[in-house]
């Protein structure tokens, strides 16, 4: 009947949400498995300073496989299924999701309630604002505190484009935070840009910040960038051990050296670490010093390469600023011989003429291991900066494997 035709148009601003909405769920999901280089500066404040103290900088890969986030090292053979906290240093605070989960948690999902927020001005762009909210019984939103995990609900922000639809940014704020965690407050704000990918163009993540306050006061701040996002087949993301016989030409196979625990070895920096420029997670090269010998018999020649990277580069601050930087070499090749290392930073060996006058570099005096709770193989150096320049000599130790997972 012309009764059961004449029903209330939708209102424009519901409308608009819908391809909105439907707008970023079809980007979601025709996203091929990428990744991309993220850099993480961490930051602090105590409750009572006014002054942000940078803690660190990482860099890692990250992937989107399969709907996961996983991570691996720049340059690392294979992405694993490790939680993003153990490629970071202690201290500040650590978190995933940037890359991909929050937004296939609200534009993939019925859990969020919407209401728009009017128009405005983002980035300077005309933009829909929407607000939406998703109750702790619905939400999948982890947060952990050290070794705390508790679900929290969230509410937050959406601004689209207002030619395109396009998501420009998605903010996230945690509520109903469990009170075990000792978090009073933790959010994420991630801005988005259309990037190449695949031979097409795709909403991705281009940066983000992430905040946590604690009941102690202390707020952590880490400023976030994607960049060399590239595709990636899906069989070429993620490897588990060799790859099965019959796949194509194997790589020639090097002869393996087998190196003993305790040989003392001197080392030549050949990547020059610069705090300003440095992050945990950049490849660092250096080769042998000196011929690497046992019981007087050649193990490997001077000039071998070592292959590994910065571990650690923690800013401590106190009555006297200092920083804690760690190295970590895995891999000694040369000719037709490579070998696994397994070897801790012993001490700063003796500088080179001429480099005790080089800008900013710190006297040997000050080049000693960590000790303490800091735990040995660590160079403290002292000062606002740093830099270890090319050729800068360090003697290693060689150590014992770690013990296999479950074994202590």
């Amino acid at each position: 009947s012309a009764g059961m035709c004449s029903g209330q148009p939708l209102d424009p601003e519901v409308l608009r949400l819908a391809k909105i909405k439907l707008r970023m769920a079809e980007n979601l999901e025709r996203l091929p498995n990428y990744t991309c280089l993220q850099t993480i500066e961490r930051t602090q404040r105590g409750p009572k300073s006014q002054r942000t103290r940078i803690i660190d900088t990482i860099r890692i890969e990250v992937a989107l496989v399969g709907g996961k986030e996983l991570f691996a090292w720049p340059g690392g053979e294979r992405f694993e299924e490790r939680e993003i906290r153990e490629f970071a240093g202690p201290g500040g605070a650590i978190g995933n999701g940037s890359f991909a989960l929050h937004a296939r948690a609200v534009f993939l999902s019925a859990a969020p309630v919407f209401r728009y927020a009017g128009e405005t001005e983002l980035r300077g762009r005309r933009a829909y604002r929407y607000r939406f909210s998703v109750a702790q019984g619905l939400s999948g939103y982890l947060i952990r505190s050290g070794e705390r995990t508790g679900i929290a609900g969230y509410h937050g922000d959406i601004w689209a484009d207002a030619g395109s639809l396009d998501l420009l940014r998605l903010e996230v704020h945690a509520d109903d935070i469990p009170p075990h965690l000792e978090i009073l407050n933790a959010s994420n704000v991630i801005d988005y840009e259309r990037v190449p990918l695949g031979g097409a163009d795709f909403l991705l993540p281009v940066s983000s910040q992430l905040s946590m306050l604690s009941i102690y006061g202390i707020e952590s701040r880490n400023a976030i960038r994607f960049s060399g996002c590239r595709h990636y087949a899906g069989e070429s993301v993620v490897t588990f051990g060799d790859p099965p016989a019959g796949e194509g030409p194997a790589a020639p196979r090097r002869q393996r050296l087998e190196l003993p625990p305790g040989l003392e070895f001197e080392i030549s920096l050949e990547t020059p670490v610069k705090f300003e420029e440095a992050a945990i997670g950049d490849p660092v090269n250096a080769t042998l010093a000196r011929d690497l010998k046992r019981k007087g018999k050649l193990l490997a020649p001077k000039g071998a390469a070592l292959s590994g990277r910065l571990a650690r580069l923690e800013r401590r601050y106190g009555g006297r600023d200092f920083f804690l930087v760690g190295l970590e070499f895995s891999k000694l090749e040369f000719g037709d011989f490579e070998a696994e290392v397994q070897a801790r930073f012993e001490r700063a060996a003796s500088l080179l003429p001429g480099m005790a006058g080089s800008p900013g570099f710190p006297p040997a005096h000050a080049l000693q291991p960590g000790r303490r709770a800091d735990g040995p193989g660590l160079l403290v150096l002292p000062g606002p900066s740093f830099e270890l320049p090319r050729g800068f000599r360090m003697i290693w130790r060689t150590v014992d494997p770690p013990p296999p997972d479950g074994i202590r």
